[in-house]
């Protein structure tokens, strides 16, 4: 199994468990950033407060990461076949009514 069979899983499992994924990350990110406040001398609800916005603001890039990742899955699949059809009937009605001049051109 080579790196790319290893990415290609973890892209699918992301793809299936987005939740579960941006969850960890914030569980992550909380942990991180508390690490790293701990190192800092401010107070301890300070660095409570400082981790979890922190915390946050990777989690909203992950949501932010994850709305684009379904948007370009969504746009690159084909369309199921009802959708398909419905477009198809819509394209030949368009050119039906300009043929016959019922549709003015803009």
């Amino acid at each position: 199994m080579g790196i790319n069979d290893t990415i290609a899983d973890t892209r699918h499992w992301i793809t299936e468990h987005k939740l579960k994924a941006i969850g960890g990350l914030w569980a992550t990110g909380v942990t991180g950033s508390l690490a790293f406040q701990w190192s800092r001398p401010i107070p301890t609800q300070l660095k409570i407060i400082h981790s979890r916005v922190y915390a946050q603001a990777i989690t909203l890039g992950a949501i932010g990461v994850a709305a684009a990742a379904e948007f370009y899955d969504r746009n690159g699949k084909d369309e199921d076949p009802e959708t398909k059809r419905q477009n198809e009937m819509a394209k030949a009605n368009l050119e039906k009514a300009h043929k016959t001049g019922h549709v003015h051109k803009t």
